[in-house]
């Protein structure tokens, strides 16, 4: 019994850790990219090179890293930010991008506000803004390791951009 509930919690986690996004990820067609964890090399093994390559000393508002790199793809809809190590920071994606990308266990091209909205709700977040056309919340993991969550809508409340990095490094 206790070997069965064993394997109902680990096969479970992974939808659970997915909402809550205290690492969070995307799939690109059927592979996983995660903040923190997944790296320059993965991606361009699973995407090829880049098609844009930039580096930047200072981050901005309230992306607070320095000496990062930006590659982007497919006419920049979507862009990897990493830090000196290669490891992902932020990830951008344009609901237009052309391959599948998944959020919340779901395709962005089929995702609209009222799902944000839910997760929100889910996930008990306190520092939230909400206007007609655009949501942005903190998820705070520890104390200096927040992540901020920005998601753009089009006039039917359609996503049309996603973006989540981490504040600052850890």
């Amino acid at each position: 019994m206790r070997k069965v509930l064993t394997a109902l919690l680990i096969s479970l986690f992974p939808i659970f850790s997915c909402y809550g996004q205290d690492n969070p990820y995307i799939f690109i067609e059927h592979e996983r990219i995660t903040l923190r964890y997944s790296t320059r090399s993965q991606v361009e093994k699973l995407l090829g090179s880049s098609e844009k390559v930039e580096y930047f000393e200072q981050g901005g508002e309230d992306f607070l890293w320095k000496n990062f790199f930006v590659c982007s793809y497919d006419g920049s809809k979507l862009s990897f930010h990493y830090d000196q190590n290669g490891t992902i920071i932020r990830v951008t994606v344009n609901a237009e991008y052309s391959r599948e990308v998944r959020f919340l266990e779901k395709d962005i091209k089929y995702l609209y506000k009222k799902d944000i909205q839910d997760l929100i709700k889910t996930v008990r977040e306190q520092d939230v803004f909400i206007s007609q056309n655009f949501i942005m919340y903190e998820h705070t993991q520890v104390p200096n390791a927040e992540i901020i969550y920005s998601f753009w809508f089009d006039d039917t409340e359609k996503i049309q951009w996603i973006d989540m990095y981490h504040v600052y490094p850890l």
